[in-house]
């Protein structure tokens, strides 16, 4: 299971890098070694969803991005069109939605407020600024915790952008043409 969980990730990362994008920590540039981690290990999200609902996911995961591949210009080009289609219009109707846990699969909200705690457990274990690096699905778990825990919002948050999305219609319009995304 656990190699498997990586291998839905290395095609994750072929992907992200296909379309240009880059994962949250990356957006960061060099992050300073003191910087510390609070999230689940792997181990952890299997015992709390359990083995078929994982299982299930990484095979959601491997089918998604099966096309990304080293080569996957000169055989897919189609499919990164339609995953960049895909994108554009999930990733619109999730930001519709504002902070709005929003479940993928089944287990996602399990692993979501396991991941929101574990984040806030890192907060109650130091007294020095914390920087807290998440993506929209986590906001209004880690706000609500934030909040419980007396802490006020004194400026906006920083964001910092992850992948720049097509239009709708201009990812349409590739897959249509079979261009690239």
């Amino acid at each position: 299971m656990l190699e498997a969980m990586k291998g839905g990730g290395q095609c994750e990362d072929r992907a992200i890098a296909t379309l240009g994008w880059v994962h949250q920590r990356e957006a960061f540039g060099d992050i300073p070694p003191s910087w510390q981690e609070h999230d689940l290990d792997p181990l952890q999200i299997i015992r709390l969803a359990g083995p078929t609902v994982i299982g299930a996911q990484v095979a959601q995961h491997h089918r998604r991005f099966a096309w990304a591949t080293d080569d996957w210009q000169i055989r897919t080009p189609r499919a990164a069109a339609l995953f960049a289609l895909q994108a554009a219009i999930g990733l619109r109707i999730g930001a519709s939605r504002g902070t709005k846990k929003i479940p993928y699969t089944p287990g996602d909200e399990i692993l979501i407020d396991a991941r929101d705690r574990a984040a806030l457990q890192g907060i109650d274990s130091t007294d020095r600024d914390v920087v807290m690096i998440w993506g929209a699905v986590h906001v209004r778990g880690i706000d609500t915790g934030l909040q419980a825990r007396g802490f006020t919002h004194i400026a906006d948050p920083e964001w910092r952008t992850v992948a720049v999305l097509p239009t709708i219609s201009t990812a349409l319009w590739r897959l249509i043409r079979r261009g690239t995304p």
